[in-house]
């Protein structure tokens, strides 16, 4: 529901980084790069060095994601990691940020996935 709302402008914008930056930053300490696709989507196409948490279980893992400086949040489109920044931003964990246009976007930037 949250990423509907979002997508029709409900909600101020999602704080987003640009795929780029976020493989830039992929593996410096104090960072993440959280995938919320499903297991069966990362199978398919992933990034080493993701963490992934499907979006379902987001709400679960909240405390164990606050120990991180940085969070880029990372999907197929950006609609989920949207949602997933929303979610994290309300159970106070405000240094998330959406990968803008998701793997999608990371794949015609050239960025390195792994088959």
């Amino acid at each position: 529901m949250l990423s509907f709302l979002h997508m029709f402008g409900f909600f101020p914008s999602t704080p987003s980084i640009a795929p780029a930056e976020a493989f830039a930053r992929l593996g410096k300490p104090g960072g993440l790069l959280l995938d919320v696709r499903t297991p069966a989507e990362v199978r398919e196409q992933g990034i080493e060095g993701a963490l992934n948490i499907p979006l379902d279980e987001i709400e679960d893992k909240v405390g164990e994601l606050n120990a991180y400086e940085t969070i880029d949040v990372i999907c197929r489109s950006g609609a989920r990691s949207a949602h997933a920044v929303d979610i994290l931003h309300a159970h106070g964990v405000p240094q998330a940020r959406s990968v803008s246009g998701g793997l999608l976007a990371w794949v015609a930037a050239g960025l390195p996935v792994a088959s």
